[in-house]
C-alpha cells in the first residue's frame, strides 16, 4: 500500500515500512504486538494511522491516533476480508457483516453493522467496492448499492398483527404454545408503508430451511405442521431491486402430543419392561415348577424302583429265616426256636422302620447287620464267626447312607462263601472314612468269587439268589440322584489259597456329606 512518501508491504504476522527507492526503513512485528495473528489486509487514514484486518478470527486490530496496538471489534471469531473507507467512514468488511464506522479527529466510533437487518447476509456477499459516496455490495443474487451518509435508508417496519390457529387467536408478543391437536394457521402481517406498497413483497422462511417463499399477499397459511419449535422468519423486500426493507422473526412452539411426551415414553417404556419381565419371571416360574415336578416325579419313581428292589431282597432272607425255625422246631429245639423267632421278629421290626425311609444312620444299619449275621449264625449252626468295625471318626447316629446296601453283601458272603466252608468261616464288616469318602468293605474266608460262580452255574435248586444282581441295579439307580456318587467293586481276598480264597467287597460313597 503506497502513499505520497512511503511503500507498506504486509507479510502474514509482519508490516514492512519502504521508503521509495525500496530501502526498508521500519518493520512491526505483529506476533508479539497483537498476540500471533495473521494478516490479511491493512489500510491507512495517514502515514502512521494503519487499520489491520486478520484472518484467523482475532477480529480488526488499530494504531490509528494513538500508536498503541488495539482491537477495534471486541467481538470473537471476526475475519477481516476487505477495509476501505468512503469520506469520514471506514468500511470492514467481514464474516458478520460490512462494519461501519465514524472518524472523528483521532477517534473511531462504532456507528452499525450492515447485515441481515439491511437485507445482507455475510455468507452471501462476495465482494464490497467504495465508489464516490455509495458502495456497492455484490452478493450471490443481485448487486445493491446504499450510501452510509444517508440516515433514511428507505427502511420499513414490518409488522404481524394476527396469529390465528384454528380460529383462536394467539398473542404475537411472545412465544406460543399451540397444541398438538391444531391444524390450520394464519398469520396476517403489514409494513403499514402505503407509499411503498405496490413496491413490496413478502416471503418467509420456516425452521431451518435456506429456501425463502415467495408470497402474492400480505398473509400465510400453514397446515398439519407436526409438534416442535417453529421460528418463523418474514421480510419485506422491494420487488425490483431485492433489497429488504423490514424483516420479522415469531418464535412458537406445538406442544408434544402426550403420547409423545419423556414422561410417558418413559412410563410406557417402563411398563413395557415391567410386563416383559414379569411375564418372563412368570413364564420361568412355571418351567422350574414343572421342571420341579418332573424331578420330584423322577425321584418318587426311582425310590419305588429302589423300595421295589429292597423288597425282592427281603423274602429271601423271610425265606432262610422260616427254614430254620422249622428245623429247630423239627429237631425239638425250643430253646433256640424261641432265640431265633424273637431275634427274627425284632429284625422284622427293623427292617419295617428303615423301609420308611430311603436312608438310615451308620448305627441302625450296623444293628441291623449284626442281627442278621446273629440268625444266620445260628442256622448255620455256628459254622463262621463275625467282626463289625466301624471307624473312631465316624458318626454313627448322624452320617447316613441308603438302606440295604450292606445286607446283600453280607448275605452273599453267607449263602456263596462261607456255606461250603464246614468251619472257622469269617465275616469282617468294615467302615471307615477315607477324605471324603465312605468306604464299606465286607470280607470273608470262603471258597471265593470263580469257585462261587462255578457252583451257582451248577445249582438245579429252586431258590437262586439274586441279591447281586438287585443291589447293581440299585447302585445305578441311586447314582442318577445328583448327591450320590457310588461304586462297587470285589475281588478275591487271597488269591494263592488253593482251597479258601476268600472275597472282599468294597462299596465306596465318594463326596458324602452329614445329613443328606
Amino acid at each position: 500500500m503506497p502513499n505520497s512518501e512511503n511503500l507498506f508491504i504486509v507479510s502474514l504476522n509482519k508490516l514492512y515500512k519502504f521508503n521509495r527507492n525500496l530501502v526498508l526503513v521500519d518493520s512491526i512485528d505483529f506476533i508479539s504486538k497483537c498476540h500471533n495473528i495473521n494478516i490479511t489486509n491493512i489500510f491507512t487514514f495517514a502515514e502512521n494511522d494503519f487499520i489491520v484486518g486478520i484472518t484467523n478470527g482475532n477480529g480488526v486490530y488499530t494504531n490509528f491516533g494513538s500508536g498503541e496496538w488495539t482491537i477495534l471489534d471486541k467481538s470473537d471469531n471476526t475475519i477481516c476480508k476487505s477495509i476501505f473507507s468512503i469520506g469520514n467512514y471506514l468500511l470492514v468488511h467481514t464474516n458478520k457483516g460490512i462494519y461501519s464506522y465514524i472518524k472523528k479527529g483521532n477517534v473511531l466510533n462504532f456507528n452499525t453493522v450492515y447485515a441481515s437487518s439491511y437485507g445482507l447476509y455475510p455468507d452471501n456477499i462476495i465482494l464490497c467496492y467504495p465508489f464516490k459516496d455509495s458502495i456497492f455490495v455484490v452478493t450471490k443474487e443481485n448487486i445493491i448499492s446504499f450510501s452510509p451518509f444517508l440516515k433514511d435508508t428507505g427502511r420499513s417496519n414490518l409488522l404481524i398483527y394476527d396469529f390465528i390457529v384454528d380460529n383462536t387467536h394467539f398473542p404475537v408478543s411472545a412465544k406460543a404454545e399451540i397444541p398438538y391437536n391444531y391444524k390450520k394457521f394464519v398469520f396476517k402481517f403489514s409494513t403499514f408503508d402505503y407509499t411503498r406498497m405496490d413496491d413490496t413483497r413478502f416471503r418467509y422462511k420456516l425452521g431451518d430451511s435456506n429456501s425463502w417463499i415467495e408470497l402474492d399477499n400480505n398473509y400465510l397459511e400453514l397446515t398439519n405442521l407436526s409438534f416442535g419449535r417453529y421460528y418463523l422468519e418474514l421480510q419485506a423486500v422491494n420487488k425490483f431491486t431485492k433489497l429488504v426493507l423490514a424483516r420479522k422473526i415469531l418464535p412458537f412452539e406445538i406442544l408434544t402430543p402426550w403420547y409423545r411426551t419423556w414422561w410417558f415414553l418413559s412410563s410406557f417404556n417402563i411398563l413395557l419392561i415391567g410386563t416383559i419381565v414379569f411375564f418372563f419371571r412368570r413364564q420361568n416360574l412355571k418351567n422350574k415348577v414343572f421342571e420341579h415336578y418332573m424331578m420330584t416325579s423322577q425321584y418318587n419313581l426311582r425310590e419305588t424302583k429302589i423300595k421295589l428292589l429292597e423288597n425282592q431282597m427281603n423274602p429271601h432272607f423271610l425265606f432262610n429265616s422260616l427254614t430254620a425255625i422249622k428245623s429247630f422246631l423239627l429237631l425239638r429245639d425250643s430253646d433256640n426256636a424261641k432265640f431265633y423267632l424273637n431275634s427274627f421278629s425284632k429284625l422284622m421290626r427293623r427292617f419295617l422302620d428303615s423301609s420308611r425311609s430311603s436312608l438310615i444312620n451308620i448305627e441302625n444299619e450296623i444293628d441291623m447287620i449284626r442281627q442278621y449275621l446273629i440268625l444266620e449264625k445260628m442256622r448255620f449252626d455256628n459254622r463262621f464267626d463275625f467282626n463289625i468295625i466301624v471307624d473312631k471318626e465316624i458318626d454313627s447316629v448322624s452320617l447316613k447312607i441308603p438302606t440295604m446296601l450292606i445286607q446283600p453283601i453280607v448275605e452273599n458272603s453267607v449263602r456263596h462263601g462261607l456255606f461250603h466252608r464246614p468251619d472257622s468261616g469269617m465275616i469282617t464288616v468294615l467302615i471307615k472314612k477315607i477324605g471324603s469318602d465312605l468306604h464299606l468293605i465286607v470280607a470273608d474266608n470262603g471258597i471265593g468269587i470263580k469257585a462261587s460262580q462255578a457252583m451257582k452255574q451248577s445249582n438245579t435248586t429252586n431258590h437262586e439268589s439274586h441279591a447281586s444282581d438287585i443291589l447293581n441295579e440299585k447302585i445305578e439307580l441311586l447314582n442318577s440322584f445328583s448327591q450320590y456318587n457310588i461304586t462297587l467293586s470285589n475281588e478275591e481276598l487271597n488269591p494263592e489259597d488253593l482251597k479258601y480264597k476268600g472275597t472282599l467287597t468294597k462299596i465306596v460313597i465318594k463326596g458324602i456329606f452329614y445329613e443328606f
